[in-house]
């Protein structure tokens, strides 16, 4: 009676592990291993070297300013300038420190001006909500609770939103080999 209890549950454990349903579970190790090979990230871009700070621009430099004070990047005024039709405005020569390199993920130049994008902070499972299959498509929608991790002192210049969680719908879709998110 124990091998024929034993036999039915080692079929039903089989048949549950070789199953082509999407679980959540499923789902979500099929994301952490698209992550692993491109990691889902935050990245901000702002202008440095030599740079006139518009009004608009204002709440931009308080936060440069910011980033000064931990050290990160100087900023020294090169005087005013008047720009054409709109004013006078300060001009500054913004310049990332050594502490700041660890952070950089391109630098690149346009119009003779100097661009860095860095690392703000990179995003991770949390939760995968839900799993809708759609068969007719081969497809699957799932829904992704991602939260903020490797937090870096940039991540003030960015403009995504303040909380903690970001929730993202993904597509996956059913293959001979099973499903895949990030292959194609």
């Amino acid at each position: 009676m124990k091998r024929i209890f034993l036999f039915s549950a080692l079929i039903t454990l089989l048949t549950i592990s070789c199953s082509d349903n999407l679980s959540n579970a499923k789902a979500e190790k099929i994301i952490n291993d698209c992550l692993e090979k491109e990691p889902y990230r935050k990245t901000v871009k702002f202008q440095y070297g030599e740079r006139t700070i518009f009004n608009r621009n204002k709440e931009e430099f308080e936060r440069l300013r910011e980033l000064e004070n931990i050290g990160l990047l100087k900023i020294d005024s090169l005087g005013r300038k008047k720009v054409r039709h709109y004013g006078t405005y300060t001009y500054y020569d913004i310049k990332l420190l050594d502490k700041a390199k660890e952070f950089i993920l391109e630098q690149t130049e346009r119009d003779k001006k100097q661009y860095v994008e860095l690392l703000a902070f990179d995003y991770e499972v949390e939760e995968v909500k839900e799993v809708h299959e759609i068969p007719s498509l081969n497809a699957a929608e799932v829904k992704v609770n991602y939260k903020k991790v490797n937090i870096t002192p940039f991540s003030i210049l960015s403009t995504e939103n303040t909380t903690d969680f970001k929730i993202r719908k993904l597509t996956f879709t059913k293959t001979s080999n099973g499903w895949r998110y990030c292959e194609k």
